[in-house]
């Protein structure tokens, strides 16, 4: 299993470390913010970001995310996003919440639970 990232991900991800509120609240430094956005780079499969998709329509700014997992020929995109999630199947990937996934790691034998 490997984790996999969209530039637009690692991009966003970095604004909001940066936040005054989310500095405040959670005492994160900027060497702290380039620290975790550095580890998440060497510990994920970043997208390379060149596919573009026009699928979700209820909130475009979440076709990065399944253009990544497309990209990088993934077998199940993981969220908790709803918009992503009613489409339940892109192509041949399965769009499924933490729980699903885990349900299926643990219990291949029976038939795929999806939301």
């Amino acid at each position: 299993m490997e984790v996999v990232v969209s530039p637009g991900t690692l991009e966003e991800l970095s604004q909001v470390l940066r936040r005054p509120h989310i500095v405040s609240r959670y005492g994160i430094t900027e060497t702290e913010a380039e620290e975790f956005i550095q580890g998440l780079r060497d510990f994920a499969l970043v997208a390379p970001g060149k596919l573009s998709l026009d699928v979700v329509v209820s909130d475009p700014k979440d076709n990065h995310v399944l253009a990544a997992a497309v990209e990088t020929q993934c077998d199940f995109l993981v969220t908790g996003d709803k918009h992503l999630l009613t489409l339940v199947l892109f192509e041949s990937l399965r769009i499924v919440t933490p729980r699903d996934l885990l349900y299926n790691l643990h219990n291949p034998e029976a038939e795929e639970k999806t939301s």
